[in-house]
């Protein structure tokens, strides 16, 4: 038998429920809810100057006025851009640390330069989108990369070009020289880690060619210290009217680097989900397109789940890039 004073309680209980005047149930707070209460740190895996570097400092300026915080960027240079990556993989999945990069962190598994792929990671979206270009000194006699490769064929081994060895521009190598039916070989290989030392590197005229896109190129071409001799997409870039592609010199291979943002794996999807939306309105921010669009990059957001398909696509591609290395 219930007790008086208890069977009125929950009389009293019943009819607030039935008026509509029940006391609020305490719900709960999502991880995203006061995310992020703090300073985000977002981890560029090169040494400040190169196009990553310049692209990502664009993006976390206008992404820190949407989030209401300070996005730090930090340069982790080193190792392939490995450095920088294993430091995020490595830290707390709590939204906090971000990772800035691209196609090197499959290039850097199939290089066997480390032993995690993208699948360490969540990824949140894609950004954007850059076309790369073979590039030389402005006093070399080659007035395009079909030249170059000409006289490559004549003199193999001689010719010195340049990578960041199991970074994207080495993949960019081997599958232009696999394009153009040309042994890896037939081009000296010299060891550079990052961009900016490439450039400085052919500037000394200490190699005769690298990678680099408008980005981190232009500037050196119209200063008149390098040219561009054919760029590794499907149309004429309008910054760059002039160059051909490598497709017009008969050598059919498009290549670009596709740059991203990445958290440590078991971020909560909330997380996830709430960066995404803030790159996604940052990435239509007409200032934000004008800017990365003078650099010769192309906005090309997509959100985590298409990302997701797109990083399994491009795992195959380099795949099939490192059989080409081993043959």
């Amino acid at each position: 038998m219930i007790p008086v004073k208890k069977a009125f309680a929950i009389l009293l209980l019943c009819v607030l429920v039935l008026a509509g005047n029940a006391p609020a149930v305490p719900v709960e707070a999502g991880p995203a809810d006061n995310y992020p209460d703090r300073a985000i740190k977002l981890v560029i895996p090169y040494a400040p100057g190169g196009a990553t570097d310049i692209i990502y400092r664009i993006v976390a300026e206008y992404a820190q006025q949407e989030l209401g915080q300070p996005i730090a960027v930090v340069n982790m240079g080193g190792a392939s851009g490995t450095i920088g990556s294993r430091n995020v993989k490595d830290s707390a999945p709590d939204g906090y640390t971000v990772l800035g990069s691209h196609d090197v962190i499959a290039t850097a598994f199939y290089s066997q330069v480390v032993d995690y792929a993208f699948d360490a990671f969540e990824p949140v979206c894609l950004l954007t989108s850059t076309p790369n270009i073979a590039t030389t000194h402005a006093k070399e006699p080659w007035n395009n990369m079909a030249e170059l490769l000409k006289d490559a064929a004549k003199r193999p081994g001689e010719i010195v070009w340049s990578v960041t060895l199991g970074s994207t521009d080495h993949f960019f190598l081997m599958g232009l020289l696999n394009a153009a039916g040309l042994p890896i070989d037939v081009l000296r290989i010299a060891g550079y880690d990052g961009t900016g030392p490439q450039i400085t590197g052919l500037l000394g005229r200490h190699t005769n060619g690298c990678m680099t896109n408008v980005t981190s190129g232009l500037s050196y071409v119209k200063s008149g210290d390098l040219k561009f001799l054919g760029v590794a997409h499907p149309s004429r870039m309008p910054q760059i009217p002039d160059v051909p592609t490598l497709r017009e010199l008969g050598i059919p291979f498009d290549h670009g680097t596709n740059r991203g943002v990445f958290l440590p794996k078991g971020t909560p999807k909330e997380i996830v989900d709430k960066l995404a939306g803030v790159f996604e309105k940052v990435m239509q921010h007409p200032d934000v397109i004008k800017k990365i669009g003078d650099l010769g990059t192309m906005v090309n957001y997509i959100g985590p789940e298409e990302y997701k398909v797109f990083l399994d696509e491009t795992m195959k591609l380099y795949g099939e890039l490192s059989k080409i290395a081993e043959q």
